[in-house]
């Protein structure tokens, strides 16, 4: 049965062909259309022309949010009163147009950065379809592959070479415990197994980003310099690399946030501990995802909307979570007033928070 408008959850996995957006036409104060440039000033509908010939056996994928109109060849396709995706079957539309279609999307709220147009392949006979997409496929697999085997061994080697350290950061009960006991306060954060544990969580991060973000994922409206997505075992290598320095910067960041704030703040040795709980939380957290991802990793449905709510919403309830259980943590140990301490942590961990997020996903 051909599939014509269909909702996403009608049919079967998917794998991309080619995205459209760098084909978008947006149109311009004098009602012409130009090539469509993210960030810069937009009207409230972006087109592409679209050669359906080229494409034959394949499908169009269209996800848009609320109160959007896909429109073909200036005809109405469909209103969308909620966030939702469609695919349509090309041969159909081919059977119904000319060659040559013009798509439309009308989007009220300029919110384009939601929006996905691709071409896509649906079936089981993937390699006789599209090689040279069955080889993406198998590449990104072999890549899963081999980082998790990386990442195992690194596990390996941190608990055989720093043993007492890797107890002490994976123990769960530590970590949720209202008392917080002294040698935590007088932990020292740059020592040769801190820092061997903090490449370890880099990498995590890296690898978790690269493996559960979809491919079509906006990543270069953000970081315009990565190669996202990748497409070769090389350009994945890479990328992890890449990404693994970033994070670092990051967490880096991060410190001297917290040893500046601790400073001003006059909180001494909490400053100290506020990091390795920080730090300590993450890496429980994320190895737990990890493990989550190395058993269901080959089912996970990564086109669908509410996959990427699930991402979104799971980091923002962890990090959430996270900060509650470090300020009751820091609250046992301050000889100071809790609004005192809720100014800190609103200051060092809430509005960069916030601040993330409206990167991320504003």
């Amino acid at each position: 049965m051909p599939l014509w408008g269909q909702s996403l959850e009608e049919v079967s996995e998917y794998f991309v062909v080619k995205d459209l957006r760098q084909d978008w036409l947006t149109v311009d104060e004098s009602n012409r259309y130009v090539p469509y440039v993210s960030g810069q000033k937009k009207g409230v509908v972006v087109g592409l022309p679209l050669n359906l010939a080229r494409f034959q056996g394949n499908h169009i994928r269209c996800c848009v949010p609320r109160n959007s109109s896909l429109f073909i060849d200036q005809q109405l396709v469909r209103n969308f009163d909620q966030s939702d995706c469609i695919v349509l079957n090309i041969d159909s539309l081919q059977n119904q147009h000319a060659e040559m279609v013009f798509l439309t999307i009308f989007q009220a709220q300029k919110d384009f950065d939601r929006v996905h147009v691709e071409v896509v392949s649906f079936g089981q006979n993937l390699a006789e379809e599209n090689p040279v997409l069955a080889r993406a496929v198998a590449v990104k697999m072999n890549f899963f592959i081999v980082g998790i085997l990386i990442l195992l061994v690194f596990y390996a080697v941190l608990k055989h070479q720093y043993g007492k350290n890797f107890k002490v950061i994976y123990n769960v009960s530590r970590i949720f415990s209202s008392k917080v006991r002294e040698d935590d306060t007088r932990v020292r954060l740059v020592t040769e197994a801190h820092i061997a544990f903090l490449i370890q969580y880099c990498l995590l991060i890296s690898f978790l980003l690269i493996i559960v973000v979809p491919p079509t994922t906006e990543l270069p409206y953000i970081i315009s310099y990565i190669s996202f997505p990748p497409s070769s075992f090389s350009e994945h290598l890479l990328l992890w690399v890449e990404l693994a320095l970033i994070v670092l910067v990051i967490i880096l960041v991060k410190y001297l946030l917290l040893m500046l704030l601790g400073s001003l703040f006059r909180l001494r040795v909490m400053k100290y501990l506020h990091m390795f709980d920080f730090m300590r939380m993450s890496l429980v957290f994320w190895t737990a995802v990890f493990f989550a991802v190395i058993c269901f990793y080959p089912n996970l449905q990564f086109h669908t909307e509410i996959y990427l709510q699930s991402l979104i919403y799971g980091f923002l309830l962890f990090a959430l979570f996270r900060i509650v259980i470090l300020y009751f943590r820091l609250s046992q140990n301050a000889s100071f007033r809790n609004i005192y301490l809720f100014s800190y942590i609103c200051v060092a961990e809430i509005i960069p928070l916030l601040a993330g997020l409206e990167l991320l996903i504003g």
